[in-house]
């Protein structure tokens, strides 16, 4: 139904113990053969709470006003519509069924299939136990952990082992019909690759060999991840500051702060970091140079 440029309303105050002001409702109307039809509704308050609940309820009851009765209208009414915490209403797949038997009978079927989940923590040291809780439709579910391993379970545990980021993707399949969504997300794990089961950093190594051949050519606390804050200085045996840096992918070359190669021997370091999560790390020891 098309709207007219110039139509009639009705403004109606409602008052309620569910919300804290009142709400105010404009019906617009048309006339057709000496009756009134309704053609929008306009749902507005000072409660900016249930906003949300307005809107979605302002167009969806306006749609049926003006539509037919194809109810799949009401989907594409609903798209556009904020979620007041963030992001929009839930993603999914939409399949309607149209089933003709041999005697002509015919029923008309939508399918709606979304797949969802939250984890208990989404950043966190290595080991890292996540629990997954599954708010997806109902049907089949397949998980892959970005780390190669999988689930088939609902809700299920997976322990990450190695620091890094990894994308968690939930599959979902109706058992009936097939239909498939998908979601997914990111679990990132802090730390240091070197840091060793108990914090001694017992794989740090303590010899490079910056000469250019491509092996051994930088001093670097790779691999790492998650890192916010981190800085490490290079003292000579006299205590003096040779070098530092502050990116957590970059390295020490071998050479002072003013571009010239140090000489062989050895030289003492400090690392300070901080993880996204305020985890504080720190390290120090002694390392070799040898060209």
């Amino acid at each position: 139904m098309t709207r007219p440029d110039v139509v009639d309303a009705k403004v109606y105050k409602l008052k309620s113990a569910f919300v804290k002001k009142s709400v105010f409702i404009t019906l617009s109307y048309t006339e057709e053969n000496g009756q009134k039809r309704p053609i929008e509704i306009f749902i507005n308050s000072k409660d900016l709470s249930r906003s949300h609940e307005y809107v979605m309820l302002t167009r969806l009851i306006s749609a049926v006003f003006r539509r037919d009765a194809d109810v799949m209208f009401i989907l594409e009414e609903l798209q556009g519509i904020l979620d007041p915490e963030g992001g929009r209403f839930k993603e999914g797949n939409y399949y309607q069924f149209t089933v003709k038997d041999d005697n002509g009978c015919q029923k008309s079927d939508t399918v709606f299939v979304f797949a969802s989940f939250q984890a208990n923590t989404y950043l966190g040291s290595a080991p890292l136990n996540v629990e997954f809780q599954n708010t997806s439709s109902e049907g089949l579910y397949s998980w892959d952990f970005g780390d190669e391993g999988t689930s088939i379970e609902p809700n299920p545990f997976h322990d990450f082992t190695e620091i890094g980021g990894y994308e968690v993707v939930l599959t979902i399949t109706d058992e009936q019909n097939e239909c498939q969504s998908t979601f997914s997300d990111s679990i990132h794990v802090q730390g240091f690759e070197v840091e060793g089961e108990l914090m001694d950093w017992a794989e740090m190594y303590n010899a490079f060999s910056p000469d250019g051949d491509g092996t051994n050519d930088e001093f670097t606390f790779l691999e790492n991840h998650a890192i916010k804050d981190f800085k490490v200085i290079v003292y000579n045996r006299w205590g003096n500051k040779i070098y530092q840096w502050s990116d957590p992918k970059k390295g020490w070359d071998g050479k002072d702060e003013s571009g010239n190669p140090v000489k062989n021997g050895v030289y003492f370091y400090l690392m300070n970091a901080t993880g996204e999560n305020g985890k504080e790390y720190e390290h120090k020891g002694s390392l070799s140079l040898y060209r």
